[in-house]
């Protein structure tokens, strides 16, 4: 083969070896691990491993066939004496010149004896633990977040309350696929959705965040720990170094948002195949990436120029990997979705051009995510990342500097193959890109701008180039310095963005300052901030989420919430007015009510009865389980002339809140007015109760529930002077999110 040195320019064709005089020691191997060429001083070959020093003088056996070593040139003379030397006290396992292993299984054992081959030590493996251990901080994070709220606690598949059978015909969310009139996001993970049952069944029926966290930590170190033991067994990269890189992926900031981890099954022969295809499933049923581990087997049994029935095995492969992408495609209804604008923007706008630069725009975003996680977000929806609608917009520098980086790679990934049958760079491209695809939207939508967890398996190609790239390029027994700034780099983000997750006011209040252009990120920090009882502050960051995406319907519902709390009902009138002419986004099915309810509150503040009490029974039909809507449905009942159905709203109250001592003061009041003569007892005894119960709730007695009581008891003693007094009716606001 041909190798040209770069020091002095020299090109020297020698058949199965190659060596020429320059200033480094170079070794060439074929796919089989097989030395083929050596380039370099003979000084510095004396740090050669055993194994290696038995190849090369295989391999100048070959080249000089079994002529006198006084016909070799003088350098592979020097080699031949080194050989002599090293390996005459062993003529057990080496060979004399001239000479040819017995067979082909002694030739693999030679070359595979335990003193060549790569081993991870246990400093080694200590390394790669410990590089992901930050990410075990989040065990000490009480709180749920967005997604886990939607996909664990309020799933009745995760909390094993639906049938087996069931569970497989919803998505991730519990969204059943394919019932009419139901939408569905078509994030089909029902491995991921039985795991959750799992640990919840394990924890005794205990909904609690810190067992699933322990569960996925677990799974990134033993996912770290095998990527570890591949770059070793399989690619041959020496330990030490193999342990920095696998420490790499264990420890990348990304992973901070990943919900499941699903590494690479590894086994491709044709005896393990139905394996492989399970595998698989179980890795695309988890996350829909992990799908794409057949398209890299198969990308892997075409470089294997050493394996019989590659192509073929190559072609199974594919054609596997066809055949589930189709049938999951036909399980949930093909693979259109209609995200709303603020969760997928681009696929909204009417420019080809600005749809086209800003998905292109977006890799770039992946790119620098992957390459230097700062700045993380847990939400990238509008308008975080604005469009790109020019081809003057300097943000495609980095689109240019993305694909360019890529074009080097791959073209010096093709040349390794080609110049050394190296196929390992083009199988860490393959095993970065193949990933990514899925959320590339280049063949359909994704259903969030980006998605850092979706760069999970592709940071496993990340560390599997780095390895191999530092493996050729630098000395096998040295880990090049910027690996491991590298390393430390990502350590200390990771545990930096492990505390922002450290509570839901953290996180959000951090990302509000560094994308101060999301919508849903100042909406996320206002509900902190509105459940802190700072509400004039959450109003403000409600409002300025507004003033980026105006038609969000549960943003204004936040604001309208805050003016109720602070007595502006004109303003939350004009909130909820604008919510009901708008398209709802926020609200569906199963929290309108939350709309209907509130406004009839607001419309019974206003002492617009006769508009409040159709609302109110509207919101009220769809959860009646609302104590204040009931309350205010009494109020406007009272002042409409209808005691009798005031009672019967405050009973219901009651019903669902026994212990709120509004309702009784207001039940005692509307028995008062209805009928006082025959129902003084009765509402003289919810009257005590109120004052009872706002003794235990409140530490003092509201002073409405005390003349309520005093009329009552007067009523009943027949005392005129206090009977004639009007019953006091009031209002309470439970904030319901």
């Amino acid at each position: 083969m041909k190798r040209r040195c770069r020091e002095d320019g020299a090109l020297v064709s020698l058949g199965m070896a190659g060596m020429v005089e320059c200033c480094c020691l170079r070794l060439a191997f074929s796919s089989g691990d097989r030395l083929v060429m050596v380039v370099g001083p003979t000084e510095a070959a004396e740090s050669l491993p055993p194994w290696a020093w038995n190849s090369l003088n295989r391999a100048l056996d070959a080249l000089d066939g079994k002529d006198e070593d006084a016909a070799l040139p003088p350098i592979m003379f020097s080699l031949r004496t080194g050989l002599s030397e090293r390996q005459g006290p062993r003529s057990s396992t080496g060979h004399s010149k001239g000479q040819r292993p017995t067979s082909a299984a002694d030739t693999n054992q030679t070359e595979n004896e335990p003193s060549g081959q790569p081993r991870l030590s246990t400093k080694d493996i200590f390394i790669v633990v410990l590089s992901s251990l930050p990410f075990y901080l989040s065990v000490t994070c009480p709180e749920w977040y967005i997604d886990e709220l939607f996909a664990i606690t309020r799933n009745e598949d995760a909390r094993g309350e639906t049938p087996f059978l069931e569970v497989l015909r919803h998505d991730f969310w519990g969204n059943h696929m394919w019932a009419e009139g139901h939408w569905t996001h078509k994030s089909y993970r029902p491995v991921v959705t039985l795991s959750y049952w799992l640990q919840y069944w394990l924890n005794g029926y205990l909904i609690k965040p810190q067992p699933l966290r322990v569960f996925s930590c677990l799974l990134n170190t033993a996912t770290a720990l095998l990527l570890a033991l591949v770059l070793c067994r399989v690619h041959r990269v020496q330990g030490r170094l193999a342990a920095v890189t696998a420490g790499i992926f264990a420890a990348h900031p990304i992973h901070t948002l990943t919900e499941r981890r699903a590494p690479f099954p590894s086994a491709s022969t044709l005896p393990l195949f139905s394996l492989v295809i399970i595998l698989a499933l179980l890795s695309g049923f988890s996350k829909e990436p992990g799908f794409t581990v057949l398209a890299y087997l198969a990308l892997a049994q075409v470089l294997n120029r050493g394996r019989p029935r590659r192509w073929l095995l190559s072609a199974c492969l594919l054609c596997a990997f066809g055949a589930i992408f189709k049938f999951r495609s036909w399980l949930v209804g093909g693979t259109k979705v209609d995200f709303s604008y603020v969760d997928t923007p681009i696929p909204y706008q009417s420019s080809i051009l600005t749809r086209a630069l800003s998905y292109l725009h977006l890799h770039a975003i992946y790119a620098r995510l992957l390459l230097l996680p700062i700045n993380q977000s847990w939400d990238y929806s509008y308008n975080a990342i604005p469009m790109v609608s020019s081809l003057e917009d300097f943000r495609l520098l980095g689109v240019l500097a993305c694909y360019t980086g890529l074009l080097c790679l791959a073209t010096w990934s093709l040349r390794r193959v080609r110049e050394v049958g190296d196929g390992g760079p083009v199988l860490s491209l393959a095993a970065l890109l193949f990933p990514f695809i899925p959320a590339s939207n280049l063949f359909f939508v994704v259903g969030t701008v980006v998605g850092e967890r979706l760069l999970y398996i592709s940071t496993i190609g990340f560390a599997l180039g780095l390895a191999l790239i530092s493996s050729s390029a630098f000395s096998r027994r040295k880990v090049p310095s910027f690996l491991k700034c590298l390393l430390v780099g990502y350590i200390i983000l990771s545990i930096r963005r492990t505390q922002h997750w450290r509570s839901r006011a953290s996180l959000f209040g951090q990302d509000a300052v560094m994308w101060p252009g999301s919508a849903k990120t100042l909406h996320q920090f206002a509900t902190t901030l509105h459940r802190a009882d700072r509400l004039e502050e959450a109003r403000e960051l409600y409002l300025a989420s507004l003033s980026i995406f105006d038609d969000n319907a549960l943003t204004d519902y936040c604001v309208a919430q805050i003016d109720i709390e602070t007595n502006r009902f004109d303003e939350a009138h004009e909130r909820f007015v604008k919510i009901l002419n708008g398209n709802g986004i926020g609200f569906g099915g199963f929290n309108r009510f939350l709309i209907m309810v509130d406004f009839g509150f607001t419309l019974t503040a206003l002492k617009r009865y006769d508009e409040a009490i159709p609302v109110l029974k509207e919101g009220l039909s769809l959860n009646e389980d609302v104590p204040h809507a009931l309350n205010a449905l009494g109020i406007s009942y009272l002042h409409m002339g209808e005691a009798q159905r005031s009672v019967e709203a405050f009973q219901r109250g009651i019903h669902y809140d026994p212990e709120n001592p509004w309702l009784w003061s207001n039940l005692a009041a509307a028995l008062l007015i209805g009928d006082r003569e025959n129902t003084a007892s009765d509402a003289k005894q919810c009257a005590a109760l109120a004052v009872e119960k706002s003794t235990e709730a409140m530490g003092f007695v509201h002073p409405k529930f005390v003349t309520n009581y005093e009329i009552a008891e007067a009523i009943v003693e027949g005392r005129n002077e206090v009977a004639d007094a009007t019953p006091q009716l009031e209002f309470f606001f439970h904030r319901l999110l």
